[in-house]
């Protein structure tokens, strides 16, 4: 005796099925759309940077960036804040500089090629615009960071130089750090961490601006450097 198909049993399947097949292409856009809500580029994607380059990270892409500014003519700048994390100040860690230039110099950059900048300020805001006053920032300075936190470092840097046109005198260019990129950032724990970390301190710069509350070292992220 053959058991008949129920259609209604049937017809919830299908049902259940192409609810699952919904609910995966939305998740997989999702996360696209959330990574690319993170990054931002002030250069054209054929562009390389070159000029004067300021390096935010330490990631072997960061590197090969700024060794590609420098192979055009171009100057890596450094930033060195007056106001570095306690580690630092007790000499337990070198600052970000210091290791920025050990890790350059051993990529083959030559020493002639990369500039360190003093800042002044307990925050980012305070950081760009003290670089502004001092005419630091004339003559126009591409940022180099990472993709990810790219969009962030747009709005700091717009909101600390309100009242000028800070888009022609600094540009960013958010390089892709290939384990948190658009296609692989949600297949780590890493990278899950990561950009969840990015998009609480980018809404924190969104609606709450400048803030001592949460100091934020101008010169590099906390992101995977290897």
């Amino acid at each position: 005796m053959t058991r008949r198909s129920n259609p209604r049993r049937r017809r919830l399947r299908w049902i259940g099925l192409g609810g699952l097949g919904i609910a995966l292409i939305i998740i997989q856009y999702g996360t696209l759309w959330w990574h690319d809500a993170l990054t931002h580029d002030d250069l054209d994607s054929t562009q390389s940077p070159s000029g004067r380059v300021i390096l935010m990270g330490r990631s072997p892409e960061m590197i090969d960036a700024a060794k590609t500014a420098v192979e055009s003519g171009g100057t890596v700048i450094l930033l060195r804040s007056d106001h570095p994390p306690p580690s630092v100040r007790v000499g337990v860690t070198e600052d970000a500089a210091t290791a920025a230039t050990r890790i350059l110099t051993d990529a083959g950059v030559s020493n002639d090629a990369i500039e360190v900048w003093q800042t002044s300020g307990r925050t980012p805001h305070a950081a760009w615009r003290y670089l502004d006053r001092i005419g630091r920032l004339d003559g126009g300075v591409i940022v180099l960071c990472p993709g990810i936190a790219s969009a962030r470092t747009r709005r700091v840097i717009d909101q600390a130089l309100q009242g000028r046109s800070s888009r022609e005198h600094v540009q960013v260019r958010g390089v892709a750090i290939a384990k948190l990129d658009r296609d692989h950032w949600h297949r780590s724990r890493e990278g899950v961490k990561v950009v969840l970390s990015q998009t609480l301190r980018l809404i924190f710069v969104a609606v709450v601006g400048e803030s001592d509350v949460r100091p934020d070292e101008p010169y590099e992220d906390v992101l995977p450097t290897e």
